[in-house]
């Protein structure tokens, strides 16, 4: 049997998922906390497609990154789970520094978050890790089937 890692669709499913998802759960999360579900929904279908653009161009170059280092990570842990672990804490690692460095760079007070920062941080973690967890990384090729590239 042959273990064939699939970095570049796997990276494609993790970012993905960010970007569609990730935007839900804020707005979930910001019903919760205001007390009002509904009018949440509301609010996520309204900015939901210009969230989900804006989130798809400003991530791209993160996704980028983290294909490039989950091409890495392959080549140096053996592990599958350890691999999948060292993948989804990368990837929640980038997506922190995409969101904070912005507003780092373009804040008065670089070090003061505030409830929506840590509402979209929240969301897209949740999404790059459990993404990373859920989503396969590699199919196992039988040793009887010929492998041409």
């Amino acid at each position: 049997m042959t273990v064939r890692f699939r970095e570049f669709s796997y990276s494609l499913e993790v970012w993905l998922t960010s970007v569609l998802l990730a935007p839900v759960i804020c707005f979930l999360i910001e019903g919760i906390v205001q007390r009002s579900v509904s009018r949440g929904f509301d609010d996520a279908l309204s900015y939901y497609p210009y969230i989900v653009i804006f989130s798809g161009m400003s991530s791209f170059i993160t996704w980028i990154i983290f294909y490039r280092l989950i091409k890495v990570l392959v080549s140096v842990i053996k592990n599958i789970q350890q691999l999948k672990y060292a993948v989804a804490a990368t990837g929640v690692v980038l997506t922190v520094l995409t969101i904070l460095i912005p507003v780092w760079l373009l804040s008065d007070s670089p070090f003061e978050l505030n409830i929506t920062m840590i509402e979209l941080l929240a969301a897209n973690g949740i999404c790059i890790a459990g993404g990373s967890l859920i989503y396969k990384l590699y199919t196992i090729i039988p040793s009887d089937v010929e492998i041409k590239e």
